[in-house]
């Protein structure tokens, strides 16, 4: 409704303010009409176009249409040489690079995983290498209004954080915890603590979402600040092995009493490489 709208508005203010001036148009030009504007409305919020998404061959489809009829009602082109059209370039999206890796290492032994797999790189994190000691944050949350802190007297300076996704009352829109939800947040939280790195792991309560967060561009072209993955279950359960815990007690330990449970991971470090490249188009 809100781009229909849009849409709506734009074409009144072009189509109209010509109408309005039609003694300066040659005699062959009508007025636009009412029923006019709901055509063009209609074609291009129309399923036809699948949303127009910036950079698609249905936004391309859009724009010449509305040229067309710039040109019937002879405008006089403002665009690119002459044209109606001035492209730019814009992110449309983001993809894996060749460079992203995952290594585990404990004083027993080290494991190398797989991308796509076992872990996926976020869209928002930065590039680069983060390796250091581990440690579990929790839900990765700061809501001092709400006296609940996961970083409370828990150092992450140089270190990678490893989070639960969601909040203590789930992925509930009306939970108190809701606004802090946002994996970018919780990144932000864990840059702002000073950790190099930030590790989501989708908990078994919560074992009907996608296990690791799928690699979508969310129209911000700022990066977090800091490395950031989602991880499988599998490879969570392998950091927290040296500590004799696991996802399901310490998920069940914080939701059931509301309270954080954080700790150290002695002994157990991470080597994350990321390499995601936006997709440009014009």
């Amino acid at each position: 409704m809100k781009k229909l709208v849009q849409i709506g508005i734009g074409l009144w203010l072009a189509m109209g303010f010509f109408a309005c001036t039609k003694d300066h148009l040659p005699k062959t030009h009508r007025s636009i009409t009412p029923s006019d504007i709901y055509t063009h409305i209609a074609y291009l919020a129309s399923d036809e176009l699948h949303g127009r998404a910036a950079g698609s061959e249905d936004e391309l489809k859009a724009a010449h249409y509305i040229r067309s009829f710039f040109k019937k009602y002879q405008l006089k082109p403002a665009g690119k040489d002459g044209t109606y059209l001035y492209p730019f370039d814009i992110i449309a999206g983001v993809k894996l690079g060749t460079g992203n890796t995952l290594n585990l290492h404990t004083a027993a032994n080290s494991s190398t995983y797989q991308v796509e797999k076992d872990f996926l790189p976020l869209a928002f994190s930065d590039n680069g290498t983060f390796e250091g000691e581990v440690v579990f944050a929790g839900y990765g949350i700061n809501a001092p209004d709400l006296n609940y802190n996961d970083y409370h007297r828990l150092d992450v300076k140089d270190k990678i954080v490893l989070v639960l996704r969601f909040t203590p009352e789930g992925d509930n829109p009306h939970s108190k915890f809701y606004s802090f939800a946002a994996l970018r947040r919780k990144a932000l939280a864990a840059r702002e603590k000073g950790a190099r790195a930030i590790l989501f792991v989708t908990g078994p309560k919560n074992a009907d979402e996608n296990e690791l967060v799928k690699l979508r561009y969310d129209n911000s072209v700022a990066r977090s600040g800091i490395g950031a993955a989602s991880i499988s279950r599998e490879v969570a359960n392998r950091l927290l092995q040296a500590s004799g815990k696991d996802l399901t007690e310490l998920q069940n330990t914080i939701d059931d009493t509301k309270k954080p449970h954080s700790f150290n991971l002695p002994g157990v470090r991470v080597r994350l490489a990321v390499d995601v490249q936006e997709i440009h188009k014009t």
